[in-house]
């Protein structure tokens, strides 16, 4: 039995949408037919005394046409203010990025409803809130 191990090439892909999105101090970043983006509560006339320390997170599925298809919005309380732009920036990214290919046309954001505000409350870049708890009472 011969296994052919040779490297197959997809063909050339359109021109990506990919691009960054909002200010430096909020950003966006879209990942083909999702937009991930952080804002300032008092853009959305939310009680900016609620969430004062932090921003709100949007993410957005657009359909074929770039029509609205599904979104999650919500605090971030992974990204605070205080926080570096480099540190939002690359949040907001990673976030689009693994949410590229998993929404599905029919059920849009509806199964990772749980997922994303898991990730709007312990970031994508270190371990979550209670490890690290554990972790610290381990060496005292």
């Amino acid at each position: 039995m011969h296994i052919d191990l040779t490297l197959r090439w997809a063909a050339p892909q359109p021109p990506s949408s990919d691009c960054w999105l909002g200010t430096r101090e909020f950003p966006g970043y879209r990942a083909g037919n999702v937009v991930a983006r952080l804002n300032d509560f008092n853009d959305f006339n939310a009680l900016p005394e609620v969430y004062p320390e932090h921003c709100s997170f949007h993410a957005v599925l657009l359909g074929a046409n770039g029509q609205l298809q599904d979104s999650h919005s919500g605090p971030c309380y992974a990204t605070a203010r205080q926080r570096p732009p480099h540190v939002r920036s690359s949040f907001v990214r990673v976030v689009a990025e693994l949410l590229r290919h998993a929404p599905s046309e029919k059920r849009g954001f509806s199964t990772f409803g749980q997922a994303l505000t898991f990730i709007r409350e312990q970031g994508v870049d270190h371990q979550p809130r209670p490890a690290r708890c554990a972790v610290a009472r381990r060496h005292e």
